[in-house]
């Protein structure tokens, strides 16, 4: 399975403030939310435009895990 959400739109909508969509720059912490919520759910690779936060972020959910 392959995931795509980096920095989507729809990422920009589903976290609004007040209606307002975020810029593509502003979604890296929702971009990472859902490579982490992808791999969780089975998605063995993820496209992202952020690699290192990304890597980092699933590093330590990894090793988190119980």
């Amino acid at each position: 399975i392959l995931a795509g959400w980096s920095r989507k739109g729809s990422l920009g909508k589903l976290t609004a403030i007040k209606g307002v969509v975020s810029e593509p720059q502003e979604r890296i912490g929702a971009s990472v939310a859902a490579a982490l919520m992808s791999v969780q759910n089975g998605a063995s690779v993820v496209r992202v435009h952020d690699v290192q936060e990304t890597v980092q972020a699933l590093r330590f959910w990894q090793a988190a895990k119980p």
